[in-house]
């Protein structure tokens, strides 16, 4: 069993009251905490940075790794990969990020 995930950026950047408002939105009675775990420090200032790894965690990585603990201890054999290598842009000086499944022909075979 193989499983991963591409990171992505989030092509928006909004203002600190719109990212709250968003944490709201997207955790309600938990954004307090999610906003403390990913404060925006961390990502220097960068609110969609901040919003996409904390989403990303929440539904992508978190799950993933549970899944891949839970297939570990059924005894199937499992291999846990991030894929990293952003699209360059010329107009984005960030790059685009990954498109999903990109890095597949890289580790499916």
């Amino acid at each position: 069993m193989r499983i991963g995930r591409s990171s992505e950026s989030c092509p928006l950047q909004v203002g600190e009251r719109v990212y709250f408002q968003k944490l709201v939105a997207a955790w309600g009675a938990l954004s307090p905490a999610v906003a403390a775990r990913y404060p925006l420090s961390r990502f220097e200032g960068s609110t969609q940075a901040a919003f996409v790894q904390a989403d990303g965690d929440a539904y992508v990585t978190c799950p993933q790794l549970q899944l891949a603990r839970l297939a570990s201890a059924a005894g199937a054999r499992v291999w846990h990969y991030e894929f990293r290598h952003l699209l360059a842009s010329r107009v984005h000086p960030l790059g685009y990020g990954c498109d999903c499944g990109i890095e597949l022909d890289l580790v499916a075979t």
